[in-house]
């Protein structure tokens, strides 16, 4: 199987798809990811390739913003 992870720098989504990834492997699979450029580093780290979203909005979940400044497009 080879996957392809797509995700976005918004909270707890990373540590079970890197769990995910790390068994597809182990499987014999490979395992990649598609995401925000501040993921780079915990998924490289993790042994996996990365690359960045080069479309759409871009997102830092550490910037300060009110709620519904979060959800506007």
């Amino acid at each position: 199987m080879d996957a392809l992870f797509a995700t976005v720098d918004a909270g707890g989504n990373l540590p079970p798809a890197l769990g995910i990834a790390r068994e597809i492997v182990r499987r014999g699979g490979s395992a990649r990811f598609l995401g925000h450029e501040p993921q780079r580093a915990a998924i490289e780290r993790a042994g996996f390739r990365f690359e960045t979203v080069r479309e759409g909005r871009q997102y830092d979940s550490a910037a300060p913003r009110s709620t519904l400044s979060a959800c506007a497009t």
